[in-house]
């Protein structure tokens, strides 16, 4: 004879919701957690790496570790103070998000919108060369316009895209350009401008999906049993 949940008490409906809600939760924070260690997989882009992208098909590589940070669960043991994540002091339902509100998150996971491209909308983009050149925008490059006011110098190449470059005075025995007066300048590229950039998919939440049925499972059945001993059942 079939068992329905309706037959029973309204004590025991309650006390199963409620294990049922801890196995929801479960799952949602073992599927955010599983994309933080996704995330990990593409290896580092900072100066310490050099500053290489990862392969297109993988994870993207960390920089700073914001978009690994970024995830959250709408549901009331996700930090409320978390500056990116999606997070609601609720967690009274069976339906979780796990998600992130930065923006450019959608185009690491399925590369530019445009073909696989970002273009301009009506400047130049401003694309940062290596490591340094990222660091130097992420410090500089705020609020809009803000890097105008770092003296940068602006070379325009016949057949290529411009360069952006800092000039540095002193005594620099790298990257040696000229010298006068006695004083040696070296120049540091910091960015190239371009009509539209590349940007293949790096998918790191897909992969997660395809993989977490199993231990979903594991995690709803594990927090489900908890739920129900520790409410006397």
């Amino acid at each position: 004879m079939a068992v329905r949940l309706h037959d029973f008490s309204p004590l025991v409906k309650s006390r199963v919701r409620e294990a049922a809600i801890e196995a929801t939760n479960a799952i949602s924070i073992l599927f955010m957690n599983m994309v933080s260690l996704k995330l990990t997989e593409g290896g580092a882009s900072n100066i310490g790496s050099g500053g290489k992208s990862s392969p297109a098909g993988g994870p993207p590589a960390v920089d700073t570790g914001e978009l690994r940070r970024s995830f959250g669960v709408d549901q009331k043991t996700a930090d409320p103070d978390t500056k990116y994540g999606i997070s609601h002091p609720v967690g009274i339902g069976l339906i979780r998000r796990v998600g992130t509100k930065l923006i450019y998150a959608k185009v690491q996971e399925f590369g530019g919108p445009d073909g696989g491209y970002i273009k301009a909308k009506d400047k130049l983009l401003l694309v940062p060369i290596g490591a340094f050149g990222k660091k130097f925008i992420r410090d500089h490059g705020k609020p809009k316009g803000a890097i105008r006011a770092q003296k940068l110098t602006l070379i325009r190449r016949k057949g290529k895209a411009p360069l952006l470059v800092q000039l540095l005075t002193g005594n620099s025995k790298r990257g040696r350009v000229f010298k006068g007066k006695g004083m040696v300048t070296a120049m540091r590229p910091i960015a190239v401008l371009l009509d539209k950039v590349r940007i293949p998919a790096r998918p790191y939440m897909r992969p997660v999906a395809d993989a977490l049925p199993g231990p979903a499972m594991k995690a709803a059945k594990r927090a489900f049993h908890l739920g129900l001993t520790k409410r006397g059942m």
